[in-house]
């Protein structure tokens, strides 16, 4: 694996980032749904028409299903949101007033930082996902002209293949809009861990330290004792106090 592979890895670990599609994707993407519609409307469907119209309503419920699921999913997220803003906000100022955590204020704020950035950009994501939006179905014009030839279930079958068809895009991207408010919601939920963790091991460390220099200054106020409890006996000395100080230095 290359250098630059592997920047982009860490980049995309630390700030995840959507891939627009480019012109030709685009382009590619219309074409198919150009003649997935047309491959709808040229299918002869007199043949099981019952079975094609039931399988057809099943794939038009199952993307109506995926479309509710990714908004239900979204409103979910938006709650924590709102629920993680105020704590992070109260956390901070405790921070900055130095009423809680071991490390350092600008370590904590840091990591607090990165942490909200990612609760906004989740947030961002789950409004994305919540942002209302068109849906092809069924509806009572296509009932009534499906009544007036000869085979309604043909023109029904037609209808709703080409609305699930329709729906496709929308879906899509409610999906990814959520992958990607989970994507940043579990990195919040990392950085967070990461402060509290942070400010364990530094009360933990700090500790230690402090244990340690007390060891070490226990140590030196001993040997200081020590020494200044024995007596010196000089060399040199007076012949009359020469006796009297090796009897006391024995």
């Amino acid at each position: 694996m290359s250098l630059k592979s592997r920047l982009n890895d860490f980049r995309e670990w630390v700030i995840p980032l959507l891939d627009q599609p480019d012109a030709m994707q685009v382009a590619a993407d219309a074409e198919r749904l150009s003649r997935d519609l047309a491959a709808v409307e040229s299918q002869g469907w007199t043949a099981h028409g019952d079975v094609a119209l039931d399988e057809a309503r099943r794939i038009f419920d199952a993307e109506m299903a995926r479309r509710a699921s990714a908004d239900a999913k979204a409103t979910t997220y938006i709650a924590v949101i709102a629920a993680l803003v105020p704590i992070g906000l109260s956390v901070q100022g405790a921070v900055v007033e130095n009423k809680i955590g071991t490390a350092p204020s600008w370590v904590n704020l840091i990591i607090l930082a990165a942490g909200m950035l990612y609760v906004i950009g989740a947030g961002i994501w789950a409004f994305r996902a919540l942002k209302v939006s068109g849906a092809a179905r069924a509806d009572i014009p296509d009932v009534l002209r499906a009544w007036r030839r000869h085979d309604p279930r043909i023109h029904m079958i037609q209808t709703t293949l080409k609305a699930a068809r329709l729906n496709w895009s929308g879906v899509n991207d409610k999906v990814t809009f959520i992958r990607m408010a989970h994507e940043y919601l579990m990195r919040a939920f990392v950085t967070f861990s990461l402060l509290l963790i942070v400010n364990a091991a530094w009360t933990l460390a700090s500790g230690a330290a402090n244990a340690l220099r007390t060891r070490q200054t226990l140590a030196v106020q001993h040997r200081n004792t020590s020494a200044a409890r024995i007596p010196v006996c000089p060399s040199k000395a007076s012949p009359s106090r020469q006796e009297d100080r090796t009897l006391a230095c024995h």
